[in-house]
């Protein structure tokens, strides 16, 4: 079989450019598809960090302990202000209990003294629990930290 020579060579370059852009055109949809799902969850949780930063607050002890405000999360917007204060610094557990209330009856954390449950865990993605873990030596906080569950 004989192939047929091309007649026209401007009408075929026409139909390859069609070709070309169409390919490149989908390539690019295709890569930006890809790349910007990533992108847009990166910015989310970014964006959730910040706006968390940004709406934290002074600690006071009647808002902390109070219920209504505790299922609201905002025990979360004051636990890094009342942790960067150092107020525990040396006080006893019975000192601990009259700021922050009883602690949260939870089988989780056995080896702290004290425990209260903070709220749902900040971010995009909020699965957990957050938790004020507060453990004791000689009778004083020894030490304080902020763990999911």
């Amino acid at each position: 079989m004989l192939v047929k020579p091309v007649q026209d060579v401007g009408a075929l370059m026409k139909q390859y450019s069609r070709i070309w852009i169409a390919s490149w055109l989908v390539g690019a949809f295709l890569i930006g598809a890809v790349f910007s799902c990533p992108l847009y969850v990166g910015v989310g949780m970014s964006y959730d960090y910040v706006r968390g930063y940004f709406k934290r607050t002074e600690f006071v002890s009647k808002i902390w302990v109070n219920e209504a405000d505790v299922q609201r999360g905002v025990r979360l917007l004051m636990v890094d202000n009342l942790i960067r204060t150092k107020r525990f610094d040396q006080m006893r557990r019975d000192q601990v209990i009259a700021l922050l209330g009883p602690p949260t009856k939870t089988g989780k954390f056995r080896d702290a003294e004290l425990v209260y449950w903070l709220g749902p865990e900040r971010g995009l993605f909020s699965i957990d629990s957050e938790w004020l873990l507060i453990y004791m030596a000689n009778g004083k906080v020894s030490r304080v930290s902020t763990v999911t569950d």
